[in-house]
């Protein structure tokens, strides 16, 4: 409901979001463009060349400066569908069987509670 709700939600056909990813290495300027149905396009900025993410809505490739690119295989292949679900906000039913809420943490300053999401098939649980 946050968001507007499920009709709201499903209107949704791309997003461009721009920031900054932290890490130990330092502070890079990231662009992610999404496009439904399950597309997304993620450049990471490093000072020896751009760091990029492919999903093609089946299959995803990775590649960094200086290396080829390889093919995304796995739990980065299961996230980057996820990440690249404009509706995933109104699909969670769809795509998990259990859900659980595990003990709160800090971010930042803030609380936050973690919820654990579980499929059947992996009983792998994912934090939402």
């Amino acid at each position: 409901q946050a968001l507007g709700g499920e009709a709201a939600v499903l209107k949704i056909s791309s997003r461009v979001a721009k920031g900054t990813m932290a890490g130990m290495a330092g502070k890079f300027p990231v662009e992610v463009f999404t496009k439904m149905p399950g597309k997304s396009l993620t450049l990471t900025h490093l000072p020896n060349g751009d760091s990029v993410s492919v999903y093609d809505g089946h299959e995803g490739w990775m590649a960094f400066p200086g290396r080829p690119a390889r093919p995304m295989e796995g739990a980065d292949l299961e996230s980057a569908g996820m990440d690249a679900n404009l509706h995933f906000a109104v699909d969670l039913q769809k795509m998990f069987a259990e859900f659980k809420v595990a003990p709160e943490e800090k971010i930042h300053d803030q609380q936050a509670y973690q919820i654990l999401a579980m499929k059947t098939a992996s009983r792998r649980a994912t934090v939402l």
